[in-house]
């Protein structure tokens, strides 16, 4: 027998295994219980979150407001780039060092 004749074997009798298995007699209540069960979860975190829910949309709506008077009552001014080109310049002048003599001497 070669190996995959040996492998081919095993899964075969594997196999056969499952097919001949014996089945365990359930407890009648068995699905009540386990239907009982599930719904007191359920009741339990129905009413942890019936506390939570208000809760959280409070808080969300106390966030929203303050981001509301914050924006409002900021007193920056935005500046608004007319051409690309000028974004672009922007850009890089925000990007690049600006390096003179006393700052190479740091570096090294």
């Amino acid at each position: 027998m070669n190996k995959k004749e040996k492998i081919d074997w095993e899964i075969t009798k594997t196999l056969d295994l499952l097919d001949q298995k014996e089945t365990i007699p359930i407890n009648p209540y068995f699905y009540t219980r386990v239907r009982a069960k599930l719904e007191e979860r359920h009741k339990k975190r129905k009413n942890y979150f019936t506390f939570l829910q208000p809760a959280f949309f409070v808080l969300l709506f106390a966030v929203n407001l303050t981001t509301v008077f914050w924006y409002f009552n900021s007193s920056e001014t935005y500046n608004i780039t007319p051409t690309r080109k000028a974004l672009i310049e922007i850009i890089s002048d925000d990007l690049t060092p600006n390096l003179n003599q006393s700052d190479i001497l740091f570096l090294e």
